[in-house]
């Protein structure tokens, strides 16, 4: 279980990094680590 929630993890902070650089804002990417910060909440 805790290897499925790993490469979900790794596959969603590398989907993360990508929308970031492709957006290049600075408020959204302080959204999307806003985002970051309650889905680390909901997984532990």
């Amino acid at each position: 279980m805790s290897c499925v929630r790993l490469t979900l993890l790794s596959v969603y902070y590398i989907m993360r990094t990508f929308s970031s650089l492709i957006l290049g804002n600075n408020k959204n990417f302080i959204i999307i680590c806003r985002a970051d910060k309650l889905h680390s909440i909901m997984i532990y």
